[in-house]
């Protein structure tokens, strides 16, 4: 995992995606990013433009991500959450004891709890596609008919999405209890 101690800026997000996420993702993979101001930079744009031609979601790219979209979001609708039950089920002593327990946090998300949220993510974008206004920037660009499927991509030691195939009979998880 890679912690940027200082605020993160678009040069820092951008020494993160050449160095870290982008040499591990497989060929054609399609990139989705929310709009922090680190990840709207004029160099982050060039670059994901040029890596990931017609293949970006995000703030400024050719699919725009839908603001305020925590619902269909994954960061938003498990990680974060399953991130701070578990760091502070126990009392923090210091600084450095935070940093570790977010690592092993991190590295206790395994392959098929993944599995389970992009199955769920994949059920959320179709109940999207189902009952969003055709007109919808949602329906149009985000929640339109699958062209691709989804897989898991390991980066030591986070693992981050490219693309996964869901298996449709096992869609739409309850996370309570699980995750």
């Amino acid at each position: 995992m890679h912690r940027a101690e200082p605020t993160v800026t678009s040069n820092i997000y951008l020494d993160m995606l050449q160095l870290y996420a982008v040499p591990q993702f497989p060929e054609g993979v399609i990139f989705q990013q929310d709009g922090a101001p680190p990840h709207y930079g004029n160099i982050v744009r060039e670059f994901l433009d040029k890596t990931f031609p017609q293949r970006c979601i995000g703030r400024g790219a050719v699919m725009a991500w839908p603001p305020r979209s925590p619902d269909i979001t994954p960061l938003d609708f498990y990680l974060w959450g399953y991130v701070k039950q578990h760091v502070y089920s126990d009392r923090i002593n210091d600084i450095n004891h935070l940093k570790q327990r977010i690592t092993d946090v991190i590295h206790s998300v395994t392959p098929d709890v993944l599995t389970r949220v992009w199955e769920e993510l994949d059920y959320r974008l179709d109940m999207c596609r189902a009952t969003m206004e055709p007109t919808s920037n949602c329906a149009k660009q985000v929640c339109k008919p699958r062209e691709f499927s989804f897989y898991l991509v390991r980066m030591s030691p986070v693992y981050l999405v490219s693309l996964l195939s869901c298996d449709r009979s096992k869609v739409h998880h309850d996370f309570t209890d699980t995750l």
